[in-house]
């Protein structure tokens, strides 16, 4: 009897050990994101390691980060994880795919979150907050990676040919770059391309439709098709492309930065993210980076996109998980974590109080290039604005035909304007 008893407290030590480690096991958190490489998976690497070894170590949370690709990429696997049942905690989307996991039912609506959190939403700049789904109260994704685009061009270059001053408007730009196209006089080989600008249809071509009063389209409208506005964009580019001072931009291993540093480039138009790994590029190569605001058609109209992600929490999770994950969605956006991922990579401060911030402030006094992006909020607008339903189809299809107008070369202007409309006939 006696060892009976034994053999049962001993049992119930070992159940109330094991309940105990149970109940002691951390809160996991799955953090998908599209920060794989260089400077932004530094960053988002220092970032979960911090919060993991701080707040993650107070309320016994644990975070892991996890690469999945492009936003395109990051929209398909987290669409996919639903059906599998491995749905990440919280995500990296960007603000047009953002809406198709919405719209799927995928993300939760952090208002609730928000709320109990006494979290001020106020500091983020209206426009990179009120997008799709973000409306009537309703919160379904916030800014995390968001950018402007910038005008980078090789200063050494431009000192040399005594190009001084940066370009404000479009035409003073293809002044300025078509001077910083460089030949071999002997051979006619093209040394350095005056100017690169790759096909982005929303981000870059579309901050060019902003300047023009037009847009990419909105809520089953393509009044840039039909305005005259897609044909003026196009045409300028197809123009600077014959005219051979602009690089006609095709996939390669080196991507335009990597062309700027290495001497190949002599400016291309990117997101502000570009600055984290080419600042130190440029520099290993002693090459002097120049960067200014994005060039407009007219100074005193000044327009571009907003690109870039957002950070979303995911249904498909237990309410102790998702409350971990809202834990971490808001360390990742205090001014701190954001002033550090904005000194790092370039990326967007999201925030009006980040400008408070000391190491803020004292960054952007030595590093003025850096602020351009930031100020560009005050005349961008997202790109996934004005949202409707087909965007990203609608978007899709543009693109590729403009890849093929000026890759290929296969087609006219008004020829891949015709062929918008009717590839898209069914949406519109």
């Amino acid at each position: 009897m006696k060892k009976l008893v034994a053999l049962m407290m001993a049992l119930l030590m070992v159940a109330s050990m094991a309940s105990f480690a149970v109940a002691d096991e951390p809160t996991k958190v799955i953090f998908w994101h599209s920060r794989g490489s260089g400077a932004n998976y530094e960053v988002t690497k220092e970032a979960v390691d911090t919060f993991n070894a701080t707040i993650g170590v107070e309320k016994n949370i644990v975070v892991e980060e996890v690469y999945i690709g492009g936003y395109g990429t990051l929209q398909t696997k987290t669409q996919m994880a639903k059906q599998s049942g491995e749905q990440p905690t919280v995500a990296v989307t960007s603000g047009v795919r953002n809406a198709i996991l919405m719209d799927d039912g995928l993300t939760v609506d952090l208002a609730p979150y928000i709320a109990a959190s006494n979290w001020d939403t106020s500091r983020f700049f209206d426009g990179i907050f009120y997008t799709a789904g973000n409306e009537d109260g309703a919160v379904y994704s916030l800014p995390y990676i968001r950018s402007t685009p910038l005008f980078f061009y090789n200063k050494t270059l431009a000192d040399s040919k005594g190009l001084t001053e940066a370009p404000r408007t479009i035409a003073e730009m293809e002044a300025f770059c078509s001077k910083l196209h460089t030949v071999d006089a002997a051979t006619g080989e093209v040394l350095t391309y005056g100017f690169e600008m790759t096909n982005d249809i929303c981000y870059l071509q579309g901050s060019m439709l902003y300047q023009l009063g037009s847009s990419l389209g909105g809520g089953g409208e393509a009044s840039c098709l039909t305005d005259g506005a897609m044909k003026k964009v196009l045409s300028d580019w197809t123009r600077w492309m014959d005219e051979g001072w602009c690089r006609v931009p095709t996939a390669e291993a080196l991507g335009t930065s990597e062309r700027l540093s290495q001497g190949m480039l002599g400016a291309f138009v990117g997101s502000c993210s570009s600055l984290g790994n080419l600042v130190p590029a440029c520099k290993d190569n002693n090459i002097e980076l120049g960067v200014a605001y994005f060039p407009v058609y007219d100074a005193a109209a000044p327009a571009c996109s907003i690109g870039g992600g957002c950070i979303v929490l995911l249904k498909d999770n237990t309410d102790a998980v998702k409350q971990a994950g809202w834990e971490f969605m808001m360390y990742l956006l205090s001014d701190e974590r954001i002033a550090a991922e904005a000194i790092a990579t370039g990326y967007l401060p999201s925030t009006k109080t980040v400008v408070d911030n000391a190491d803020m402030q004292a960054y952007w006094a030595e590093n003025p290039g850096f602020k351009l992006a930031y100020d560009q909020l005050a005349w961008g607008t997202t790109e996934e604005s004005p949202f409707w339903v087909d965007l990203t189809e609608y978007k899709t299809n543009v693109q590729n035909i403009v890849g093929e107008l000026v890759t290929e070369r296969k087609i006219t202007v008004d020829e891949a304007i015709q062929r918008m409309l009717e590839d898209n006939a069914h949406i519109l």
